[in-house]
């Protein structure tokens, strides 16, 4: 298994836990190290420091939206994972309802809100371009992947409430008559997430 961003390596520790060899990446490693973890230093901008089909796994959870290399590291991902491989990647949502009202209500997606000028990256969290549903999807099959499934933070069928339903109900009409990705828009799993995320296995 490979986890980029390794951030702390939460996640990688508990794989490992569970009898995964893990490999983890990180721009700094110094924490997932310390933590007895395989952990090396890399830059998703560029080329990671893995052989190609070498790992059956690759997370990368809350780490595209850091980048701007959005379309190389999915190629990179894809050369890294075994033919069959799967990937498991989340990021912010910024097509799902609580993203699209916080742009209506603050005038910016959620977790996207702009730094002051000058600042060393544009938006809140070190975040350095969103990337929607529509785009991931794209850039997964372009790179050679088969999406699977998709899920967010109020789980695969949207949790949905009474609320929740009449919210995608009075949208649906709208999104089918103007978008013609209405099929992912009105996705339970998206319309209703903040968070997004997407399990693609490489083939």
């Amino acid at each position: 298994m490979l986890d980029v961003p390794c951030g702390t390596g939460l996640l990688a520790r508990e794989f490992f836990r569970r009898g995964f060899q893990v490999v983890a990446l990180d721009l700094d490693p110094t924490v997932a190290l310390a933590a007895g973890l395989d952990a090396r230093a890399a830059d998703m901008e560029v080329p990671l420091p893995v052989a190609d089909a070498t790992f059956d796994l690759v997370t990368c959870l809350e780490g595209i939206e850091h980048i701007e290399n959005q379309r190389g590291l999915l190629r990179e991902v894809a050369r890294c994972l075994v033919k069959g491989g799967v990937l498991v990647l989340s990021t912010p949502n910024v097509l799902g309802y609580p993203s699209r009202e916080s742009l209506a209500r603050r005038g910016y997606a959620r977790f996207f809100r702009p730094r002051e000028k000058g600042s060393s990256t544009p938006f809140e969290h070190a975040h350095r371009h969103p990337i929607d549903v529509v785009r991931l999807e794209h850039l997964l099959v372009e790179a050679g992947f088969t999406i699977e499934a998709f899920d967010g933070d109020a789980g695969p069928t949207g949790s949905a409430s009474l609320l929740r339903r009449i919210r995608r109900r009075l949208a649906t009409r709208s999104i089918l008559k103007h978008n013609p990705r209405a099929d992912l828009l009105l996705h339970p799993a998206i319309f209703h997430a903040r968070i997004l995320a997407v399990r693609a296995r490489k083939t």
